[in-house]
């Protein structure tokens, strides 16, 4: 369940409607009415739901600690017997939480991206490196780290840019998970449009280009399934080089995928820690409660 007081981003990414491409950025600013009014009566009414994303769209800790939203929000947290929050970012951003009284009812997901990714197609955001430091600022405070490869974005040195990339981020912190997404939502034509081409990896863009017919309207366009599985296995292997436990997924992939990578990721696709869903909560361990009965890779019960 999410909930979330922004609209817009703070950032520039290039293949975003929310930031770059949009229109505005509204603020809520009734925050405390916003946490008696919607927060709490959600918390009470999903009682399975352990960890609530603070997101609609955007990244509000850019606007922190002025606007003093998840102060708010983890001292509503506060109030319930186990129950946590989210914070989604792509900023480096998070000295401020050290103050926060509530914080340890936080739970923080970067988007981390390569270098050129970061420089070149995320404006306005912080370096793949910067959120890593981050996120060890946030170890040192006691707040749970988790780390999201998404979108995975193919550029030319890709494998090397993201080998250094993940060998940083499980020796500089600690995340309790590392999750794989390729850019996705998108057709050949979108992408094209969208990102600098002379950026991307030849051989994923032909890959993409040829796979085009087939790819058509599905969901995890416009890279075909081949392509996105050896990207994975290159980042499941890159961790692993250098961390043998922390808990590997992948993100809105299709359930072939898991069949295909699930003993590499060494976790059961029908129940899995992630990085932000509704029961992955601190500790990197999940809190199943009732109501909550299986994963998105099962089918929905008749």
């Amino acid at each position: 369940y999410n909930v979330g007081t922004v609209r817009g981003c703070s950032h520039g990414c290039l293949y975003c409607g929310s930031g770059r491409a949009g229109k505005f950025l509204a603020i809520g600013l009734n925050l405390e009415d916003y946490m008696e009014k919607v927060v709490g009566p959600a918390i009470e009414s999903y009682p399975w739901n352990r960890v609530f994303r603070m997101i609609l769209s955007g990244d509000p800790i850019t606007l922190e600690p002025e606007y003093g939203l998840h102060d708010l929000f983890s001292r509503k947290l506060s109030e319930f017997d186990d129950r946590y929050g989210h914070f989604h970012t792509g900023s480096a951003n998070v000295e401020w939480l050290a103050e926060l009284p509530h914080k340890d009812r936080l739970v923080g997901v970067w988007s981390v991206p390569c270098e050129t990714v970061a420089r070149q197609m995320e404006p306005g955001s912080a370096s793949g490196l910067e959120r890593i430091e981050a996120g060890r600022k946030c170890n040192d405070m006691g707040i749970p780290v988790r780390y999201k490869l998404k979108p995975i974005i193919p550029v030319r040195n890709w494998r090397e840019e993201y080998a250094d990339l993940l060998k940083q981020a499980v020796t500089v912190s600690r995340p309790e998970s590392i999750g794989f997404c390729l850019y996705i939502w998108n057709s050949f034509e979108s992408m094209t449009a969208t990102l600098p081409v002379d950026l991307l990896d030849p051989e994923c863009l032909e890959a993409a280009r040829q796979a085009a017919p087939e790819m058509q309207g599905v969901r995890t366009g416009p890279f075909p399934h081949a392509t996105r599985k050896m990207i994975y296995q290159h980042m499941i292997r890159e961790v692993r080089r250098w961390d043998k436990d922390v808990k590997l997924y992948v993100s809105t992939e299709t359930r072939e995928m898991w069949d295909d990578l699930a003993a590499e990721l060494g976790q059961d696709p029908k129940t899995y820690v992630c990085g932000c869903s509704s029961v992955a909560v601190p500790g990197g361990t999940l809190g199943a409660n009732p109501g909550l009965k299986y994963s998105t890779y099962c089918p929905t019960p008749a």
